[in-house]
């Protein structure tokens, strides 16, 4: 009748909002149901409608990844990121997916995180979750001067940046790793000296009543003169931390070659798809090692 004498455009509209409401149904009835929240994002996406996919996507993750079910959700929660990855461009998303690849274990898992966690890294090299997951990455990878050599240029990049918090705890961790290293003894050296300066600073601003009202008013005539620095302490550390350090990401990835991705760790989409269907289905046998000559 009326279905077969609409026009084909109309009626496969009609079948697509009829299938829309259908599964929007399962989903309210079943929050946590991944595969019917994939199946919606699609609905919603050939509708045009890609708000309402990230939209579903994002309740999705947010169901998944409550206290006492991330654990037991991993492969379904990587599935919803994964999707969310590919409507848009957001590290936020992409960090997510790399952790949750890395709690899959192995190579495979951290061969897949860092295929995120490059384009992470590029957006803003010195983001500290970035570097975490990067140098977990590597270290699954069982590559650990990888891992070191990221701490060290992001170290570099954070001192130029003059972001003081985060270059004194990259060191920490530096030092922890690599305690004889000599780029690390450097940028200990550096760190100690930065600290004495800003100790210097912060000393002479806080002395009381060094000098008479002429003096202070002379001394502040000084300090705003065009080019002139408030204090010897503030100079110091300006001059410590504005050194000319050349780091760049091509720079680093062509020095240490940090992201090459082993030949024998080679992992095809399909290969780690299937990693993550044998996690959601512990019956199903482990899926075989990959070929990467095959």
């Amino acid at each position: 009748g009326d279905e077969i004498t609409r026009p084909k455009r109309q009626r496969s509209g009609a079948a697509s909002r009829s299938r829309l409401r259908l599964l929007q149904r399962v989903v309210d009835l079943e929050p946590g149901d991944a595969g019917a929240r994939l199946k919606l994002a699609a609905c919603y996406t050939e509708a045009g409608d890609s708000a309402g996919a990230v939209q579903t996507l994002e309740q999705g993750v947010a169901v998944l990844s409550a206290p006492g079910l991330a654990n037991q959700a991993g492969a379904a929660l990587l599935e919803l990121v994964e999707a969310l990855c590919r409507l848009r461009d957001d590290y936020h998303d992409r960090n997510q997916a790399a952790d949750l690849h890395l709690s899959l274990g192995g190579h495979r898992g951290a061969t897949a995180a860092l295929r995120h966690l490059r384009k992470s890294f590029r957006a803003d090299p010195l983001d500290m979750t970035t570097t975490s997951l990067l140098v977990r990455a590597f270290d699954q990878l069982d590559q650990p001067v990888k891992g070191s050599a990221v701490l060290k240029e992001t170290a570099r990049l954070a001192l130029k940046a003059k972001r003081m918090p985060e270059f004194q705890a990259l060191v920490d961790v530096l030092l922890t790793r690599e305690p004889h290293d000599q780029e690390v003894a450097e940028l200990a050296a550096t760190r100690e000296r930065a600290s004495r300066a800003r100790a210097s600073s912060r000393g002479r601003a806080s002395a009381p009543g060094r000098a008479s009202s002429r003096g202070r008013a002379s001394s502040r005539g000084r300090a705003s003169s065009p080019g002139r620095a408030s204090s010897p302490g503030r100079a110091q550390l300006d001059t410590i931390t504005d050194v000319d350090i050349p780091v760049s990401l091509d720079s680093l990835s062509g020095q240490h070659r940090i992201f090459d991705e082993p030949a024998d760790d080679a992992l095809s989409d399909a290969g780690h798809a299937e990693q993550v269907a044998t996690l959601r289905d512990p019956s199903r046998p482990p899926p075989l090692p990959v070929d990467p000559d095959a």
